[in-house]
């Protein structure tokens, strides 16, 4: 089931996470490259299941002025993928491994 987390920090909106089922990715992609055309960066990543199979997904990256998108194809699974829209003055903020515990705290809560 879809779901989503906005992350405040400060009282002031930072990022917003979502996670969706896995077969849904090929619409969310649409409708991402629909509103913010074709992706900075696309990276493939290799995800290893419960069952040892190795899967290799998508991870798109948008990269704005004020915001950074990203849209991954597993996030934490075989059957979710997952997107992050963050300001970069979030991302700037925070150290790297602090920001992707956040993102990792906001995901365990969805």
């Amino acid at each position: 089931m879809p779901s989503c987390v906005l992350i405040f920090v400060d009282d002031h909106f930072s990022a917003i996470v979502g996670h969706f089922p896995t077969k849904a990715f090929d619409d969310r992609q649409a409708i991402f490259i629909e509103r913010y055309g074709p992706p900075h960066k696309r990276l493939a990543r290799e995800f290893q299941n419960g069952f040892g199979a190795h899967l290799t997904g998508v991870v798109l990256d948008w990269t704005g002025i004020k915001a950074s998108v990203s849209l991954d194809e597993f996030a934490n699974d075989a059957e979710h993928g997952a997107f992050v829209i963050s300001l970069n003055s979030y991302a700037a903020r925070a150290p790297a491994n602090k920001n992707t515990d956040a993102v990792k705290k906001a995901a365990k809560e969805l």
